[in-house]
C-alpha cells in the first residue's frame, strides 16, 4: 500500500498505520454521532416548552447532559478527519431543516455553494451551536434566519434571530457562543456579533474561500 493510501493515527503505545478506508469510516461515524447528539439537544430545547412536572424536567436535564457529554467525548478524540474542501451549503441547509422540525416559529434558510477548507464535523458543530442559541433566544414563536453567502475572498455564515439580543439574554447563550468562537478560530475564520434586522442577535462567521484547492486572495467581510 502506497503512502497516499494510508494515514497514521496515534492511539498510545503500539500505534499503527490505519488504511485510508478505515479512517473514512471513522470520520463518517464521528460526524453522524456529533450530529445525532446535537439534534437530541435541539429536541430537548423544544420539549422544554411543554409544562412537565419536576421529575420529567429532571429527565430532560439528564438527556441534555448526556448529549452534551457525547459531543464533548467526540471532540476529545484525536482528529481523524483531515480538513478538505467542502461545500457549506448542504451542511447549512440540513441544519436549517432539522431546526424547522423542532421549532414552532419561522426558520428561513438561504444558501449558495460556498467552498472552504474544513472538516465537516467542525462546521456541523458550529452550525448546530449557532442554531441552538437562536432557538433559545427566539422561543417559542420567533423568527430565525440562516444564510450562507460568498463575499469576496470569504464565505460567510450568518444567523439572525428575533430574540432580545445579547445584552438581555439570561438563558445560557454564553456556552454556545464560546463553542462557536473556538470553532471559528480552529477553522481560520472570524466571528462577528451585531444586532439583526429582526431585532435580536446577528452572528456571522467568515471563513476563507477556496477555488479548487487554493485559497482566494486574502480579504475580510463585513456584517
Amino acid at each position: 500500500m502506497s503512502d497516499t493510501e494510508r494515514r497514521e493515527t496515534q492511539h498510545g503505545p503500539g500505534a499503527r498505520t490505519a488504511p485510508a478506508n478505515e479512517l473514512a469510516v471513522a470520520r463518517d461515524i464521528r460526524h453522524d454521532v456529533v450530529h445525532a447528539a446535537s439534534t437530541t439537544r435541539l429536541l430537548v430545547q423544544a420539549m422544554r416548552r411543554i409544562h412537565f412536572d419536576d421529575d420529567s424536567r429532571r429527565l430532560l436535564d439528564g438527556m441534555e447532559r448526556c448529549a452534551h457529554d457525547i459531543t464533548a467525548m467526540m471532540t476529545e478524540v484525536p482528529d481523524i478527519e483531515i480538513p478538505g474542501v467542502i461545500d457549506l451549503a448542504p451542511l447549512a441547509a440540513r441544519a436549517g431543516e432539522n431546526t424547522k422540525l423542532m421549532f414552532r416559529g419561522t426558520v428561513t434558510t438561504a444558501v449558495e455553494p460556498a467552498l472552504v477548507r474544513a472538516a465537516a464535523v467542525d462546521v456541523t458543530r458550529l452550525l448546530n451551536n449557532l442554531l441552538e442559541n437562536a432557538v433559545r433566544a427566539a422561543m417559542p414563536n420567533g423568527t430565525i434566519e440562516l444564510s450562507v453567502a460568498n463575499e469576496g475572498s470569504r464565505s460567510v455564515i450568518r444567523l439572525a434571530d428575533s430574540g432580545p439580543g445579547f445584552l438581555d439574554r439570561t438563558n445560557g447563550t454564553g456556552i454556545g457562543l464560546a463553542v462557536v468562537a473556538a470553532l471559528s478560530v480552529k477553522l481560520g475564520g472570524e466571528l462577528m456579533l451585531g444586532r439583526s434586522s429582526l431585532g435580536g442577535a446577528l452572528i456571522a462567521v467568515s471563513l476563507p474561500r477556496v477555488d479548487g484547492d487554493r485559497p482566494l486572495a486574502h480579504g475580510r467581510s463585513q456584517t
